[in-house]
C-alpha cells in the first residue's frame, strides 16, 4: 500500500498590488514624518476637505479616503471611486480586501488615530459598488459624504501616478498634523531589568531628534529620582523648542525643593563647549542656584580644545560657591535606574511617555517610545 504524505500548505503570497501599496505608503509616510510641520504640503482646496473629514464623527470616511487614495496612487489605472470588485466600470478592484491587508496594519502601527477597525468596509455605508449617486442617496450625513467624495473624485482625475501620489501626500500631511495633537497610550511592562532599561534608552536615542528624545529621557529619570528619594519636591522641563530667555528657565530641566530652585540640568546632544558653559553659569548666578549639571550625549564629551578651559572654569566656580558637574547621559541614567530599583525603572518607563506628552514632542518621537516599551511587555 502506498501511503500519501500530507502536503504542506504554502503561505498565501500577497497580491502585487498590496506589495506595491505597502512600499509606496512606507515611502510617502517616511517623507511626511521627516518634514517639519510648518513645511508640510498644503492645498487650498484639498487640505480643508481632508481636515474636515478626519476630524468628523464618521469614522468610516476618515479611513476610506486614505484607502481609496492609496489604491489610486499605487496603480493609476484603478478607479479611485470603486469599493468592490463587482463594480461594472473600468478599473474595478477589491478595496475591502486591500483595506484589511494594507491600510489596517499600517494604521494600527500609528495607534489607530482614525478609529479602530480590522475591516473598515464591513459597514452598510460601504456596501455599494462605488462612490456615486446611489451611495450618496442612502447617506444621512450627506455633507461628510460630499467632502470625502470630492477628495476621492479629485484623485480619480489624476493623469499619472505622480498626480495621484500628490493627492495622497496632501492627505497624509493632514494626518500628521492631526497626530501632533493626538495623545498616545504608553504601556508599562510588568518587569524591567536594568539591562533592558538601558538597551531601551540606547535604542530610542539612536535616532536623531534635535535633542527632544534625550531631554525627555533625562527629565523622566529625574522625576523618577525625585519620586523615589524625595530629594526634590518638583521637577520641571521647558519645551524643547522654547528658548531659556523666553521661558524664564535657567536650564533644560530644573529641580525645586520647597519652591526654591536648587539644581539645573543642561541637556546636550552634542559635545559641550565653553561658551555654553559660561552662558549657563551666568543664568544660574542670577537665579542664585549653586548646583549645575551638564548632561552630555557625545563622544568625546567636550568640544575639541575646550576641555581644559571648562575644567578651569569648574575649579574657579567652586571657589565662589557654585558646583559644576559634567556627566555623560549613560552615567546619569544608569545610576538613577540602578538605585531606584525595579519599581523605579517601571516608573521611569511611564514617566518618559508622560514627559514626551507634556513637552509636546513631535508625535513620531512619542510613538517610537510607545512602540519600544510595548515590545518589552510583549516579550513577557
Amino acid at each position: 500500500r502506498i501511503l500519501s504524505m500530507p502536503t504542506k500548505k504554502l503561505p498565501t503570497q500577497p497580491e502585487p498590488l498590496h506589495i506595491k501599496a505597502r512600499e509606496l505608503l512606507r515611502t510617502l509616510w517616511m517623507e511626511i514624518e521627516s518634514t517639519e510641520i510648518s513645511a508640510l504640503p498644503f492645498d487650498a482646496t484639498l487640505t480643508p476637505l481632508v481636515r474636515s473629514v478626519i476630524n468628523g464623527r464618521e469614522k468610516g470616511y476618515r479611513q476610506s479616503i486614505y484607502i481609496q487614495l492609496l489604491g489610486k496612487a499605487t496603480d493609476v489605472s484603478l478607479d479611485a471611486r470603486c469599493l468592490q470588485d463587482k463594480y461594472t466600470g473600468k478599473g474595478a478592484w477589491d478595496a475591502r480586501e486591500f483595506a484589511k491587508k494594507v491600510f489596517v496594519p499600517w494604521h494600527k502601527s500609528l495607534q489607530s488615530p482614525l478609529g479602530e477597525s480590522d475591516d473598515p468596509y464591513v459597514s452598510n455605508v460601504f456596501r455599494h459598488p462605488c462612490y456615486g449617486k446611489e451611495m450618496e442617496r442612502d447617506r444621512k450625513d450627506k455633507e461628510t459624504y460630499a467632502k470625502a467624495a470630492a477628495i476621492i473624485f479629485q484623485a480619480q482625475q489624476s493623469k499619472n501616478r505622480d498626480d495621484a501620489a500628490q493627492v495622497l501626500r496632501i492627505a497624509l500631511a493632514e494626518l500628521r498634523r492631526l497626530l501632533q495633537d493626538h495623545s498616545l497610550e504608553f504601556s508599562v511592562p510588568l518587569r524591567v531589568s536594568l539591562a533592558q532599561s538601558l538597551a531601551t534608552v540606547n535604542s530610542y536615542l539612536s535616532k536623531s531628534s534635535g535633542g527632544s528624545r534625550l531631554q525627555a529621557i533625562v527629565y523622566a529619570a529625574l522625576k523618577t529620582f525625585a519620586l523615589r528619594t524625595r530629594l526634590f519636591d518638583r521637577v520641571h522641563s521647558r519645551h524643547i523648542n522654547a528658548a531659556d530667555a523666553a521661558s524664564g528657565a535657567v536650564g533644560d530641566v530644573e529641580c525645586f525643593t520647597a519652591d526654591k530652585l536648587v539644581a539645573v540640568f543642561e541637556v546636550k546632544d552634542r559635545a559641550l563647549d565653553l561658551a555654553e558653559t559660561e552662558a549657563t553659569i551666568a543664568k544660574a548666578r542670577v537665579a542664585a542656584v549653586n548646583e549645575i549639571f551638564f548632561v552630555v550625549r557625545a563622544v568625546p564629551i567636550f568640544k575639541s580644545g575646550d576641555q581644559a578651559a571648562i575644567e578651569r572654569q569648574i575649579a574657579s566656580e567652586f571657589s565662589v560657591g557654585i558646583n559644576l558637574y559634567v556627566i555623560s547621559h549613560e552615567d546619569l541614567i544608569t545610576s538613577i535606574l540602578a538605585f531606584c530599583f525595579e519599581g523605579g525603572r517601571r516608573d521611569f518607563m511611564r514617566e518618559v511617555g508622560t514627559a514626551l506628552e507634556e513637552t509636546r514632542a513631535d508625535y513620531q518621537h512619542r510613538l517610537a517610545w510607545a512602540k519600544i516599551v510595548r515590545a518589552i511587555g510583549a516579550g513577557q
